[in-house]
């Protein structure tokens, strides 16, 4: 089947005759992203879509710029408007690809929003797969990170669209030369500091490099089905070992929990780490482990991990909350007078600046009585709430039902709360 058409299909049953005024994908102006931009202008003209190309200058290298403004020129040459966002505080000393992976999302995410754009493409392929599989096997990763890359996730409120998992780097790469375009080369493509770019020159390396990594691929959407099944056996009773309160905090049953098989416990208290920190994936294995066998072992008392704390408050019962210090204090305003996300936990509806509340201000509307005069952990997880504040003073905190009526929600990231 020809490419094209089969990339249409694919979008065809993905919107379902419900096509979106506009979207974005990630551009690097490398093979992947650019045969994937090839593909999108020519869907996007045939229905109507008003299309933007993301570029992330990195800001990693001397050339980072560079390279972001070569790929504008070539956005420019097929016509499609473009977006240069910069990473602007760089230079991270360990985990780096995803630390960067990181801020990427961050940039792309927040532009999406401001744009109202729902959908975010990103052209992972068959090859990736592969990749993926690999670097999380040699990491001892389990069935969560041996599974293949979903075609469509969710972060908040907008979707991520990886159109080209069934299709091959030649595949790509017969795209962009069908179409007489030079794409770019990333120098750091060819570092092999990195182990994504050592796993790919060892990939290369074999013989029957293209049939392998079909195979590997084959693989992890097989335990991906597996991984499903596995899930919804796991939401069964799970919500006795873990209760969710609307502060924003969890509650671990530590009988219920003792008689889960550690495979079960470790997962469980994963998620309970990325509803509260907010974040989209799993913690490293070895600090779940850790913090298992410190509460299987009943050592643990107060400890942080993930930019949560766990704090043992009964012999019966641990509070997983979020750490005050580690909250990042920028909130993400949406178009439309849809509202603000506040440490990717929170959508409120306000215009109101939101902030955390300082002693000051929270010990004054404990004096006169407004909120409770809370202790202990508690005291610990209203610092960490969002208020609401107008000519620096507090006009709400909706999660405590406090003043003004705003709308609030706390955002999903698991299956656990969705």
């Amino acid at each position: 089947m020809n490419i094209s058409v089969q990339f249409q299909q694919i979008l065809d049953n993905l919107f379902a005759d419900n096509n979106p005024q506009k979207i974005a994908v990630g551009f690097s102006g490398g093979i992947d992203s650019l045969a994937l931009l090839i593909l999108l202008k020519e869907y996007c003209f045939s229905k109507n879509i008003q299309l933007t190309a993301l570029i992330i200058d990195h800001n990693l290298h001397s050339d980072s710029t560079n390279l972001a403004n070569q790929a504008s020129k070539i956005a420019d040459k097929l016509q499609i408007d473009s977006q240069i966002l910069t990473i602007l505080e760089n230079n991270p000393q360990s985990n780096i690809e995803n630390n960067l992976r990181q801020e990427r999302f961050a940039l792309f995410e927040q532009y999406c929003q401001q744009n109202d754009i729902k959908q975010l493409f990103l052209a992972h392929h068959q090859d990736d797969i592969a990749e993926n599989f690999l670097i999380r096997l040699f990491r001892g990763s389990g069935i969560d990170g041996l599974s293949a890359i979903n075609l469509v996730s969710k972060m908040n409120n907008l979707e991520i669209i990886r159109p080209l998992l069934n299709f091959s780097k030649d595949q790509l790469s017969w795209i962009v030369e069908n179409n007489n375009l030079l794409a770019i080369n990333d120098p750091t493509n060819g570092d092999d500091y990195f182990l994504r770019n050592k796993i790919r020159l060892f990939l290369k390396s074999l013989t029957d490099f293209d049939l392998i990594s079909q195979r590997v691929a084959m693989s992890a959407n097989l335990i991906n089905q597996e991984k499903e099944l596995i899930i919804e056996e796991f939401l069964q009773n799970s919500s006795e070992v873990l209760k969710f309160n609307d502060l924003g905090y969890f509650s671990l049953n530590l009988k219920q929990f003792s008689q889960l098989k550690p495979i079960k416990a470790t997962r469980i208290l994963a998620y309970g780490l990325m509803e509260v920190s907010g974040q989209y994936y799993k913690p490293r294995k070895a600090k779940i482990d850790r913090i298992y066998q410190e509460i299987c072992q009943n050592n643990l008392q107060k400890t942080t991990c993930y930019g949560c704390v766990l704090e043992k408050i009964s012999d019966q019962e641990i509070v997983i909350y979020r750490q005050k210090s580690a909250i990042n204090l920028e909130v993400k305003t949406l178009q439309n007078n849809l509202g603000q996300i506040f440490d990717n936990r929170f959508l409120l509806k306000t215009e109101h600046k939101i902030s955390l509340a300082c002693d000051q201000d929270l010990n004054k509307l404990i004096k006169l009585k407004k909120i409770n005069n809370f202790s202990g952990y508690l005291k610990n997880i209203v610092k960490t709430l969002p208020c609401i504040y107008q000519k620096d003073q507090i006009i709400a905190i909706p999660a405590l039902n406090f003043g003004e009526k705003i709308d609030h929600q706390y955002l999903p990231k698991t299956i656990i709360l969705k």
